[in-house]
C-alpha cells in the first residue's frame, strides 16, 4: 500500500498503486510504500516509515463522543420518519423504523 505524506510528515491519503510521483513532488508531497494496510486515520509517518498511530486517551474519548452523537442524530431522524409513517398509515414501515430505533438505543445504553 502507498501512503501520501506531506512535508510536515502528515499522512493525508492512501492508494493501492504507485501514485504520480511528479505530481506529488509539485505539491511538496511524497509517496511512501508500506507492507501495512492501515486506514488513513490510523497511519502515521515516523522515522521514515509508516506505523500504526497510537491512539491517545483523549482521542479515544473524542471518537466515542462523536459516535454517540451520530447515533443520537440517527435516532432523531428515524423518530421523525416514524411519525410521518404513522400519519400516513404505513404500519409495516412504522414497525421497521421502531426496530431500528430500539437497536440504536441499545447501542447507546451499552456505552
Amino acid at each position: 500500500m502507498w501512503y501520501i505524506v506531506t512535508k510536515e510528515n502528515r499522512v493525508v491519503a492512501t492508494c493501492n498503486v504507485c501514485p504520480d510521483l511528479m505530481d506529488l513532488k509539485r505539491r511538496e508531497r511524497r509517496a511512501v510504500e508500506s507492507d501495512l494496510a492501515l486506514p488513513l486515520r490510523e497511519a502515521e509517518f515516523s522515522n521514515g516509515k509508516i506505523r500504526k498511530k497510537k491512539v491517545t486517551k483523549a482521542e479515544k474519548i473524542m471518537r466515542e463522543r462523536e459516535e454517540k452523537r451520530v447515533i443520537q442524530h440517527r435516532i432523531i431522524d428515524l423518530r421523525m420518519r416514524m411519525k410521518e409513517a404513522k400519519a400516513a398509515g404505513f404500519d409495516e414501515m412504522v414497525d421497521e423504523l421502531d426496530g431500528q430505533i430500539n437497536e440504536l438505543v441499545e447501542r447507546l445504553e451499552k456505552r
